[in-house]
């Protein structure tokens, strides 16, 4: 039901943009208008499948970075003990983190490349949006 909301929400959103439009702007929106289903596809597909690949990617990212950060607290000796100890405390931190992080950045990443490029890489979360998009502006 609460999908059949939203799709219903956006839709009508569609309509008023396109009530709301200038003369010259009317013809571009009435192909935005066919274009709806297509874009709400795009974000409940890039939200259902972007939110899980986020997640997974996060996780690993975020174990990295804690790793990294404990290794430059604990000095160059990195003998079995310090490796089980940053092991044991980046592991948990990163499941956790990359859990909400993940969570935040697919359904982002879902709803806005969803829509603006319907089943793009980026919608589904298999590159990386923030990286893109720096590398346009440079």
């Amino acid at each position: 039901m609460k999908h059949f909301i939203v799709c219903f929400l956006i839709l009508v959103s569609g309509f008023t943009l396109s009530a709301n439009a200038e003369p010259e702007e009317k013809e571009n929106v009435a192909g935005g208008i066919f274009s709806v289903p297509k874009k709400v596809a795009g974000v409940v597909c890039g939200v259902s499948l972007g939110v899980p690949i986020r997640v997974v990617r996060d996780i690993k990212l975020e174990t990295r970075r804690m790793a990294g950060v404990l290794r430059q607290d604990f000095g160059n000796d990195f003998g079995i003990a310090s490796n089980i100890l940053i092991a044991t405390m980046s592991i948990p931190y990163g499941l956790l983190s990359g859990m909400i992080k993940g969570s935040i950045h697919g359904v982002q990443y879902g709803i806005e490349y969803g829509a603006k490029q319907p089943f793009s890489p980026e919608s589904f979360s298999w590159t990386d949006a923030e990286s893109n998009n720096n590398r346009s502006q440079n």
